[in-house]
C-alpha cells in the first residue's frame, strides 16, 4: 500500500512547482540577492498562512491527537519570528502607507473549514514540508544579504520534527480513518487547497507593472 506521504508528495507536486514560480516566492528561483520589498511580501504571505493554519487547528482543539501533533509546529515561535522580521523591515521602510495597504490585502481565509482531521493534517503537512528547505534558504540569506532571518531560523528548528510528524501520523491514521471516511484522499485534496491558498495570497501582492 502506498504511504500517505508518498501520495501527498506526488499528488501535490504540480501545485508545489506552481507555488515556487509564483510571486513573491519566485524570488528564490534567481541567483541575485533578495530584494527587501519582495522579501517583505514573502513574510507577510507566510504570516497570514501560518495564522490561518492556527485557526484551522483551533477548530479541532478538543481533538487530543491533533493538539499533540500541532505542538510539533512551534506555532508561537514561528509567528513571533515572522512578526519580528516584518517589524524590522517595516521600520527600514519607515512603516509607509504601502506596507499598511499590503496588510489589508489579506482578507481571505482558508474557505470551507470543516471539523475534520484531514484539514488540519494537510495544513501541518504543508507547514512542516515547507520547513525542509529552510536551512538552505537560511544559509543563502545570511550569505547574500542583511535581511532579518528569524523566520527561517524558526522554520529550520521546525524541520527537526518532520520525521516524528510522519511517524505519528502513520501510527494515528487508522484511528483518524475510523472517524473520517476517505481520509487519504481528503488529505491530498486539502493539501492542494493549501497550496492553492498560498498561490492566491502571492497573486494578491504581485506588483502591478506600469504601462
Amino acid at each position: 500500500m502506498q504511504s500517505v506521504f508518498t501520495a501527498l508528495k506526488q499528488g501535490t507536486h504540480s501545485q508545489h512547482v506552481a507555488l515556487e514560480n509564483t510571486y513573491p516566492f519566485s524570488l528564490y528561483q534567481t541567483n541575485s540577492a533578495p530584494d527587501k520589498a519582495v522579501y517583505l511580501d514573502i513574510l507577510n504571505v507566510m504570516l497570514h498562512f501560518h495564522k490561518q493554519v492556527g485557526v484551522v487547528i483551533e477548530v479541532l482543539n478538543t481533538h487530543s491527537d491533533i493538539v499533540s501533533l500541532a505542538q510539533l509546529l512551534n506555532q508561537t515561535s514561528v509567528v513571533a519570528a515572522l512578526e519580528a522580521d516584518i517589524k524590522h523591515l517595516e521600520a527600514e521602510f519607515h512603516a509607509g502607507a504601502g506596507n499598511k495597504e499590503l496588510h489589508s490585502v489579506f482578507n481571505q481565509e482558508f474557505s470551507n473549514v470543516e471539523n475534520t482531521p484531514s484539514v488540519a493534517l494537510s495544513a501541518m503537512y504543508v507547514w512542516l514540508g515547507s520547513s525542509m528547505g529552510a536551512s538552505v534558504l537560511l544559509r543563502r540569506l545570511k550569505s547574500t544579504s542583511e535581511l532579518p532571518v528569524n523566520y527561517y531560523s524558526a522554520m529550520t528548528e521546525c524541520a527537526r520534527a518532520w520525521v516524528e510528524f510522519k511517524q505519528q501520523v502513520d501510527s494515528l491514521l487508522p484511528s483518524f480513518a475510523a472517524e473520517e471516511d476517505n481520509i487519504h484522499s481528503n488529505m491530498l485534496e486539502n493539501a492542494n487547497r493549501w497550496f492553492a491558498f498560498l498561490i492566491c495570497l502571492g497573486e494578491q501582492v504581485t506588483p502591478v507593472e506600469s504601462c
